[in-house]
């Protein structure tokens, strides 16, 4: 998908992502009441996609300081902002997803 940033991603597990999110979204929604289940599928969609842009980004500033693992604790593991990039990223746009389509 991007191989000078981060060579594992794939436009395969992307589209899986993609996919699996929307599912999710819309059955979570269907079961659980909180909004109509298109917009789960929507929100789904959505933030698989803005989930992986925010890993991406997080990627792209590891690179530019050259620290493939932001962590000296555990081997292979990026740190506190691979744990926390996705959401980082998302959280603005989930809360103006939420406040448009499901009213408060």
């Amino acid at each position: 998908m991007s191989p000078s940033i981060s060579p594992g991603k794939t436009w395969e597990g992307l589209g899986g992502a993609v996919i699996s999110a929307g599912l999710t979204g819309y059955l979570f929604a269907l079961l659980c009441g909180i909004m109509a289940p298109v917009f789960g599928l929507l929100f789904g969609v959505i933030f698989a996609i803005l989930g992986q842009m925010g890993d991406l980004a997080e990627s792209m500033l590891k690179r530019d300081a050259a620290a493939k693992d932001s962590s000296l604790l555990i081997p292979g593991f990026g740190g506190i902002l691979d744990v926390i990039d996705s959401p980082l990223a998302t959280a603005p746009a989930a809360y103006a997803f939420f406040m448009l389509c499901c009213g408060t």
